[in-house]
């Protein structure tokens, strides 16, 4: 028995996660989300344990199997593997990030009215935002966007 009695089960959460340090390229982890929600029912969603953890999170290299603790505050993005649902059309955002990339996105999270603009968005408390690209959610460190414009 030993351990295993102390043992928190955790939910895998494969991502690519990229660094200040990476460029262009990002690596692919394994990220360990709680199976509860504090906010809620249901299990920890990406964004809840982004926002919520503002220091070193630990992660499994996804080819190596290695283990190792990353500062998120060094993350440009974390990109969710898994595809979301389709959505109506929603607004398109150019973002210029702090490596020199430049990514076209969607808003995803919704905001109430009254903080609806661009402006209010990025500057929510929350250090991720949560965007929708090719399909799947991508949480980018606001304090590595440069630049960002609305399309039509």
């Amino acid at each position: 028995m030993g351990n295993q009695s102390y043992k928190i089960e955790k939910i895998i959460r494969p991502v690519e996660i990229l660094l200040d340090i990476q460029g262009n390229q990002p690596e692919t982890f394994a990220l360990f989300l709680n199976q509860y929600s504090r906010f809620g029912t249901g299990e920890e969603s990406l964004a809840e344990f982004l926002n919520s953890n503002t220091g070193f999170v630990p992660v499994r290299n996804a080819k190596s199997g290695a283990p190792a603790l990353i500062n998120l505050q060094e993350a440009i993005y974390i990109r969710e593997t898994e595809p979301v649902q389709p959505m109506a059309a929603r607004k398109k955002i150019s973002l210029l990030l702090v490596n020199r990339t430049e990514m076209d996105v969607e808003h995803f999270q919704e905001m109430p009215d009254s903080r609806s603009r661009l402006l209010d968005f990025l500057n929510s408390d929350e250090p991720f935002i949560c965007f929708l690209r090719e399909g799947t959610k991508i949480h980018i460190n606001r304090n590595k966007i440069i630049r960002s414009s609305e399309h039509e």
